[in-house]
Order: C-alpha cells, then sequence, then structure tokens
C-alpha cells in the first residue's frame, strides 16, 4: 500500500498480485475444488485463467506466465499435484491437524520485494518446485491472514465443502444448506409428534 493506502502497483513485468487476504484465502479454496478433467474440456480460457491466477498469487513474473503457458495448456496433469495438496493442507487446516510436506533438497525460496525467486530459473518450473512455492505462500496467508480462522467445513452433512466465512457465527457454506438444515430441524419434531400421537 502507498502512502495513500491504496495497493501498490505491480513491478515492472509482474502481474498484479492478489493484495487482500480474502481474495487470496478464497483462490485456494476454489483452488482446492478444481477438476482438471473438467478445465481442460471445459470452457475454453478456463485452463488459461487458473494458470493466470496461479502465477498472480505467487507473486510471479508476466515472463513466467507467458514461458509456461504452452507447457501448462499441454501437460495440465502437473497442476493435479497442487491442487490435491492444497486440498489436503485445507483440510488439515479445518480439522485442527497438522500437515507436512517435505520440501526438494537443495530448493531455496528467496523473498525480494514480495517476488519470489528461485535460485536455479531455468530449472523452476515442474511441479514440485511451483507446488513448494504455493504451499509457502499458502502456509504464510494461513498463519499471516486475520481471516483464516474463518476457514470452515460446512456441518450440512451431504455437503462438508470447505468456504470462507462473511462471519464468525456462519456454519453454513450457503443458504441452501443453512436452509435444508432448518427444514429438517423444523420436520424432524412434526414427525415425531406425528408417530406418538397414532
Amino acid at each position: 500500500m502507498d502512502e495513500k493506502g491504496k495497493p501498490d502497483r505491480p513491478a515492472k513485468g509482474f502481474l498484479s498480485p492478489m493484495t487482500t487476504w480474502r481474495e487470496n484465502l478464497e483462490f485456494l479454496i476454489d483452488l482446492s475444488c478444481k477438476d482438471i478433467t473438467k478445465l481442460v474440456t471445459g470452457k475454453p480460457g478456463d485452463l488459461d485463467n487458473l494458470w493466470f491466477d496461479l502465477v498472480r498469487f505467487n507473486r510471479l513474473s508476466l515472463e513466467f506466465y507467458k514461458k509456461h503457458l504452452g507447457e501448462i495448456r499441454g501437460e495440465p496433469e502437473q497442476l493435479r499435484l497442487i491442487i490435491g495438496k492444497i486440498g489436503e493442507l485445507l483440510d488439515a487446516l479445518v480439522g485442527g491437524k497438522p500437515f507436512g510436506h517435505e520440501l526438494e533438497a537443495g530448493t531455496k525460496l528467496e523473498f525480494e520485494g514480495g517476488r519470489t525467486k528461485d535460485e536455479r530459473p531455468s530449472a523452476w518450473f515442474s511441479s514440485p518446485h511451483l507446488l513448494q512455492a504455493t504451499l509457502l505462500t499458502a502456509a504464510v496467508w494461513f498463519s499471516e491472514a486475520k481471516g483464516s480462522t474463518l476457514i470452515r467445513r460446512c456441518v450440512e452433512s451431504p455437503c462438508k465443502r470447505i468456504f470462507l466465512a462473511r462471519r464468525k457465527s456462519q456454519k453454513f457454506c450457503s443458504h441452501k444448506c443453512a436452509s435444508a438444515a432448518a427444514s429438517r430441524a423444523y420436520k424432524g419434531p412434526k414427525k415425531k409428534r406425528g408417530t406418538s400421537v397414532s
């Protein structure tokens, strides 16, 4: 943020990063629900948009995005590991369980001016490297963001979806789930009363 409270402009050659804790946490939750098969067979641009957002989340350069876009289009399966690991990390977070991921030996991430750099730029792009950067960035957001305590699992039994609550008391991911639970709670006592009268 600058002195007027406006978000800083991205450094030349870098994509505009996700700046708010809500934007970053919502991206991670959304990422964990992605289905690679649907992305590939879905609307044109879905895969490109996911790649764009992943690069933004990791505060990588526009050059990085363009350089590896062809690889992602050719082998989108390499994103499946990242999606799966973010899902595991979120499950651990909402379940109060530990999560671990062993970093590749010799990997070093440096943070300079809010941008991630790898000591081996020529070998940077492979799923394990981007996975590590994504997990490290996610861990920073989960530990620093005031809203990480708002990451919840929906209490509606058939749903159990992970979501980012809008308020501290929110238990359901949507009005649909809240209504279903309320309807079941309302009908439950009526059924009991109906059977006891007969």
